[in-house]
């Protein structure tokens, strides 16, 4: 086990027994926690600070809690910040922010931690504007990316700018939102210059509602054909790196289902490759790491593997989603673990020995409407094969399609020792769940889309 002299002294400090986290503490850490202090001989503690407006929000949508010990504060008010913390920054040992919406408040924290191991404001800034982190990427290594272009609205210009650069077809994304959302496939100029106004029309109300990072932009850029991967990589203070498995990411569209967009449809550890292309596609991982100058981090990591070799699609400073289930399912790595060690200087366990087939399950709503009624997820928990399933939607609520703004409603995860019972136990909890829609008067029963039934 590899310890590096440089943090080896918060490692060991015993006054450091704090992990800060940022508006979220998710279960796995608990478990984590409990070993990293099994590890370093001391009792730790997690602190969670929470943006007041954040707290208000949640209350007033779901009357969520966090039963972890907290502090609230500002975190615009940059005097509130330093007053928040100023009583425990000298027992702060690691630092954890774990979605994509919570890296501005990170980024307003880390000037009040400077001794405390973790990414840099600029990098956080890079790897989490899509614009920015391509033209970090294109000047560390050109062929990282495809040729692209970032646009504040849709004007004539805007369209001349396009089309001088990008070929059809392309795509277009909104530059600080995560997932799916208004990522549209562009065939002709018509086509451009309607799906590019429309998202301007949606894209303002949709980052106020996620915590969109930046100035409301598009970027447009050439569409990859290929096969779509990601992977999470830890990386240490001096830029050492460890890659997770590749695991396949397959999204409705590419699955012949466009209705649904590129809202991903499944993601799996069953991928099919030599070892030559794992190794090149990992490698791709952590050169993209490297060009945005990430530091003491986990890295979720979006590559495509096209005919002129891998490509980057995203990249976050974070752990991918159902992650730390999919890891420890499938090869038996305690992903938020490795995260704490990363924080403090220690290398992570990575294992690459496959111990099951996992695969997601992701359910998105086949019409836009309101949801009248959700049933049969008591009869998805009882099946055999499931994991860990969450239900995000509630009756009452909208349902959108994931290019015109919609998030998940539902997601799992499922099991198996063999890929084509996995195959068939994925497809049969999809078939398990009925939303009920109105849409314009009607109200149909829909169940989640199968492979088997398109």
């Amino acid at each position: 086990m590899t310890t590096f002299k440089n943090a080896y002294s918060i490692a060991s400090d015993p006054g450091r027994d704090i992990a800060l986290f940022v508006n979220d503490f998710y279960p796995e850490f608990v478990t984590a926690l409990e070993k990293l202090s099994t590890k370093l001989g001391r009792p730790l503690r997690g602190i969670t600070l929470v943006d007041k407006k954040v707290k208000r929000q949640r209350q007033a949508t779901s009357g969520q809690d966090n039963s972890s010990e907290e502090i609230v504060l500002d975190f615009s008010n940059q005097a509130e910040v330093r007053e928040a913390i100023r009583g425990i920054e000298d027992n702060v040992l690691l630092l954890v922010c774990g979605a994509d919406a919570n890296q501005p408040y990170l980024k307003r924290l880390l000037p009040h931690l400077p001794y405390v191991l973790g990414p840099t404001e600029t990098s956080l800034d890079w790897a989490t504007n899509k614009s920015k982190m391509r033209a970090m990427l294109a000047s560390y290594d050109r062929s990282l990316v495809p040729n692209n272009i970032t646009v504040a609205g849709a004007t004539d210009k805007d369209i001349a700018d396009i089309l001088s650069c990008i070929s059809f077809p392309m795509i277009i994304k909104p530059t600080g939102l995560a997932s799916s959302t208004l990522v549209t496939r562009i065939n002709n100029e018509r086509e451009l210059r309607n799906e590019l106004a429309r998202s301007f029309e949606l894209i303002h109300d949709i980052y106020a509602r996620d915590g969109g990072r930046g100035d409301p932009r598009m970027i447009v850029e050439e569409f990859m054909v290929g096969d779509m991967f990601t992977t999470d990589v830890y990386v240490d203070e001096v830029g050492h790196t460890w890659a997770t498995p590749l695991l396949r990411s397959q999204t409705a569209y590419a699955l012949g289902m466009e209705g649904l967009g590129f809202s991903i449809f499944r993601s799996d550890n069953y991928i099919e490759l030599s070892q030559e292309d794992v190794q090149a596609g990992l490698c791709t991982a952590e050169k993209a790491v490297h060009a945005v100058c990430l530091r003491s981090s986990v890295a979720h990591v979006e590559l495509y593997r096209t005919e002129d070799g891998w490509k980057i699609i995203e990249l976050g400073p974070r752990a991918g989603g159902q992650r730390q289930d999919i890891y420890e399912l499938g090869y038996g790595i305690d992903h938020a673990y490795n995260e704490l060690l990363i924080k403090i200087g220690h290398e992570p366990e990575v294992k690459a020995e496959l111990l099951k087939y996992v695969q997601t399950v992701n359910i998105y709503a086949e019409e836009e409407g309101t949801i009248m009624a959700i049933d049969g997820i008591e009869e998805m928990r009882q099946y055999p094969a499931l994991s860990h399933l969450r239900i995000f939607a509630e009756p009452g609520t909208k349902a959108e399609s994931s290019t015109n703004g919609g998030k998940v409603l539902a997601d799992c995860l499922v099991t198996a020792k063999d890929y084509e019972q996995l195959e068939r136990d994925a497809d049969a909890v999809r078939s398990i769940l009925r939303i009920t829609i109105q849409k314009a008067g009607t109200q149909t029963v829909t169940k989640a889309r199968t492979l088997g039934k398109r």
